[in-house]
């Protein structure tokens, strides 16, 4: 009995040799199987035949990335597949800025204060990097590299090649009346790895350049991202050289201009979140993108961090390399006694806790009054003079988000400084991507979206309101 697997209810395919595209939300279906059977995605999870099939919900797996899929029958593996799960509840562009954001916003973060690391970036002349590349943008815009593809377009009846002649309204209509056919004409498709390569350094030099303080710069590489060309085009997170750029020398210059802004702190700089090749946890990634919005925003308040600062951070792997971290209860000290947290372990008060420890105290209208919570977990707390701000990242659909947002804040909602009256936990705040997404507001707690490329107008004032008592 053949193998084969269905995505949504759609279409029945062969399973083994396919290249299986799905959305994170999406739901699998591999039929034909015996008892016994076993489906293992990724190398880690795997899932057993119940009645001659397996049904997988993507969502379960909370990640996405491309991975392989092996189907066992005992010791022998009957298919194998490649799976690509692409996001869902962020558009590929937003997933494509919070990636940029995590690498690039970190690391300007975490080397900030470290002057050797600065001198080095320092000695890079980014006008003359730009100057050098910049008639190879334009050539490349004026006549791109390209990969042949069928389109879709029309033509009329007597001048009509490359037919399309898959059955349609349009194609029934063209034949009988002899009007527009529709054709399946041989275009150039840009979005191959050369020129995400060639976006991807256009945004590098904007990013380097506004660091440097250099606008002049900035807005041109950015005027070069926006030619018609390149607008389309997605940056490639961590671009890699391929057989076109190594064939055209335009490519390839631009190449090694973008090796020469991956400076010692980026290059030698790895992150706690895997690299893009396999599956990726877009749920945790949200988490940090999260907390580094917030302190930056904390930062724009009441000024840089105190102590060691971003420091925190990283951790030295020995040389000149660094390894990122955010492990839970990380904390990030500013002026007027404001502190950033990233998932601290908050306990329920005992009579030994020491005066302004984060205690939690359970209200009386707890969700679960059989089992109140001995600890919890936020993802951000924001303590300050006038009070706490709990922030907690839901990568979550628009439907959930009332609900999440009413039992957040039973759990949280008792949060605060022992022996502080003015220690209190003043808002719990669901974060979530969904842009589109009415915001959800109530006294004490609310949803809001946090997605990346769009402002979040709403985290400044209510930073300043319920932590400072601006």
């Amino acid at each position: 009995m053949t193998t084969t697997y269905t995505v949504d209810g759609g279409v029945s395919a062969p399973l083994h040799g396919a290249d299986v595209v799905v959305l994170e939300t999406s739901v699998m279906t591999v039929t034909g199987l015996e008892a016994g059977d076993e489906l293992v995605i990724g190398g880690t999870r795997s899932f057993l035949a119940v009645d001659g099939g397996i049904v997988v919900r993507i969502v379960e797996l909370q990640a996405i990335g491309l991975t392989s899929a092996s189907l066992w029958r005992g010791a022998r593996d009957i298919a194998r597949a490649v799976i690509e799960i692409s996001p869902a509840k962020v558009r590929q562009a937003e997933f494509d800025i919070l990636w940029r954001d995590l690498h690039e916003v970190w690391v300007d973060m975490l080397f900030r204060a470290r002057s050797p690391i600065q001198a080095i970036e320092r000695r890079l002349d980014l006008a003359a990097v730009w100057r050098g590349a910049r008639p190879l943008i334009e050539s490349i815009c004026a006549y791109p590299q390209t990969q042949l593809v069928r389109g879709r377009s029309s033509a009329p009846f007597s001048r009509a090649r490359n037919v399309d002649f898959s059955p349609s309204r349009e194609l029934a209509v063209g034949v009988a009346l002899q009007q527009n056919l529709p054709t399946r004409p041989v275009v150039g498709n840009v979005d191959i790895p050369a020129n995400r390569l060639i976006v991807r350094f256009c945004d590098a030099v904007s990013t380097a350049a506004d660091r440097a303080g250099i606008p002049v710069i900035a807005g041109d590489a950015r005027r070069m991202r926006d030619h018609p060309t390149l607008r389309d085009v997605p940056a490639e997170a961590f671009p890699s050289p391929d057989a076109i750029v190594a064939k055209d020398q335009r490519y390839l210059r631009c190449w090694h201009a973008l090796q020469r802004l991956s400076s010692p702190a980026i290059a030698n700089t790895t992150g706690p979140f895997p690299s893009p090749v396999g599956l990726i946890r877009l749920p945790a990634l949200y988490e940090y993108w999260v907390f580094l919005q917030v302190a930056l925003g904390v930062e724009a308040l009441v000024g840089p961090p105190l102590g060691r600062g971003y420091e925190v951070l990283g951790r030295d792997r020995g040389g000149d390399r660094r390894e990122l971290r955010l492990d839970p209860g990380t904390r990030i000290d500013f002026a007027e006694n404001v502190t950033v947290l990233y998932e601290p372990d908050i306990r329920r008060a005992a009579p030994s806790t020491t005066p302004g420890e984060i205690v939690l105290r359970v209200p009386p209208f707890s969700i679960d009054r059989g089992r109140p919570p001995v600890r919890v977990t936020p993802d951000v707390v924001v303590s300050g003079p006038a009070g706490l701000l709990v922030l907690d990242a839901k990568y979550a659909g628009a439907r959930e988000l009332a609900a999440k947002s009413q039992r957040l804040h039973a759990l949280y909602g008792g949060i605060n400084r022992r022996g502080d009256v003015d220690g209190q936990c003043r808002e719990v705040v669901v974060v979530h991507p969904q842009s589109s997404a009415p915001a959800i507001e109530f006294a004490g707690h609310a949803a809001l979206s946090m997605t990346p490329g769009r402002p979040t107008e709403w985290l400044g004032p209510r930073l300043r309101r319920s932590v400072l008592g601006g």
